[in-house]
């Protein structure tokens, strides 16, 4: 009985030996793969150790992939300069025969076709990886000044400013010094507000354009859920545009367009060239933004984002339009847009002049009805969560447009309300106002 006991004991001895090494302790034995960590007083559990959990963020995985891929094509280029040289030394022989010599020529002309192959390969691959990388840093870099800027937008930052500023500068010095200027914050646009009106350069005042300053800002971008009339892709966040700009007081108008276009493809010629241009794409658009641009040797002029749009528009409300709400017995004709709109109760069927409705509160007419007004973003669901300068998803094949129309009843011409198609969609109810860039 003793020796059987005695036996048990140097057995579990042996599968329960202690090993120390490096100064942490294995267990072995029954205890399997776990290891007791003296000197970093951690516990790991096999070999999933923190290391081999971590999954690489894209940019350090587009870095390594391209360092690998730049190491392999370097290989493949050498290897074939050796195979050159080869022959280049063999070509030196004074005693070659024509035919030894005419297979080095045709073995020459092969390898350095291969060679040149290769070079612009190697170029046009890691001109594509480089401009990939370039990307996921300026991607990188949005989103952390995005992060920099919602810390000091909360009041739960305002003792980590400095060191976020801090954080910002290390990173992105260039950017630091401008940062560190917006943290002295313009003053917002208040509901009821005077508005500043401007004029452009030469070109604008050829035009006509009015334009007024709109100031930095928080607002609830999207609808309510018990908003009448709304879409389930006009989920409510709220939104902080931190930079202030100048917006359109009107539509751009058929003679706008006309003077800056030399044509006029409007459906409603007959109503007059001081209404709202339509039957424009958003391409058009851009042609048309792009001439200005150039003549005034600027890019300040632009389409409103959809939230600098919808901004503009509520002018400080919280209500379905400007200056009022909408009910289920006001759906089609509602006496609030009869006010500052013209839409399918009230238009006749056709557009009408521009400012001849009330404006809204920061001197914008027709943001609602008219025509619907094209915006930069492209068409995406909205995140339910704070944003700061938002421009819409990076891709997407359809652009937003906003406002409602003479067609469209009292629901559809709401601030919250959007619409989207593809960039080279026209129709005698869409046209658009320029936004100008503020110095």
């Amino acid at each position: 009985m003793n020796k059987k006991l005695m036996v048990s004991a140097i057995v579990g001895a042996v599968l329960g030996v202690i090993c120390i090494i490096g100064g942490s302790v294995r267990v072995g034995g029954f205890a399997g793969n776990a290891i007791v960590a003296i000197g970093n007083n951690s516990l790991a559990y096999g070999s999933d150790t923190e290391a081999d959990m971590k999954t690489p963020d894209p940019l350090s995985h587009m870095e390594a992939k391209h360092w690998a891929a730049r190491e392999k094509e370097q290989v493949e280029i050498a290897r074939c300069k050796a195979e050159i040289a080869k022959l280049d030394a063999q070509a030196a022989r004074s005693y070659n025969t024509l035919d030894v010599m005419l297979t080095i020529v045709h073995q020459r002309e092969k390898l350095q076709k291969q060679l040149n192959t290769l070079k612009n390969k190697q170029q046009k691959e890691e001109a594509k990886r480089l401009t990939e990388i370039k990307r996921l840093k300026e991607e990188i870099k949005k989103k952390d000044i995005r992060k920099y800027q919602e810390i000091i937008l909360s009041p739960f930052g305002k003792d980590m400013k400095a060191a976020a500023l801090k954080s910002i500068a290390v990173k992105y010095p260039e950017v630091a010094a401008e940062l560190e200027q917006g943290n002295k914050k313009e003053p917002e646009s208040k509901p009821g507000s005077k508005p500043e009106v401007v004029h452009s350069k030469n070109t604008i005042k050829f035009l006509g354009m009015e334009f007024v300053l709109i100031k930095p800002g928080t607002f609830m971008m999207g609808s309510s859920a018990d908003e009448s009339g709304r879409d389930n892709d006009e989920t409510q966040h709220s939104v902080t545009l931190t930079k202030k700009f100048y917006i359109q007081t009107t539509e751009v108008t058929q003679e706008q367009w006309r003077k800056a276009m030399k044509s006029n493809p409007s459906y409603f010629k007959d109503s007059g060239e001081d209404c709202p241009i339509e039957s424009v794409s958003f391409d058009d658009c851009q042609e048309f933004i792009r001439k200005l641009n150039k003549q005034e040797n600027t890019n300040k002029y632009r389409l409103p984002t959809e939230a600098e749009w919808e901004y503009a528009c509520r002018a400080g409300s919280k209500t379905a339009f400007t200056n009022g709400d909408i009910t289920k017995k006001d759906f089609v004709h509602n006496a609030n847009l009869n006010q500052v709109g013209w839409y399918s109760a009230n238009s006749g069927r056709t557009t009408h002049p521009v400012s001849q409705k009330k404006p809204n509160n920061w001197g914008l007419y027709d943001m609602h009805g008219n025509v619907w007004e094209w915006c930069q973003d492209r068409y995406g669901r909205y995140p339910d969560q704070h944003l700061i300068d938002p421009e819409g998803p990076s891709s997407g094949a359809r652009r937003v447009f906003k406002g409602g129309s003479w067609l469209n009843d009292a629901a559809q011409c709401r601030s919250a309300n959007r619409f989207r198609d593809i960039p080279s969609f026209k129709s005698r109810y869409l046209g658009f106002r320029l936004v100008m860039t503020a110095p």
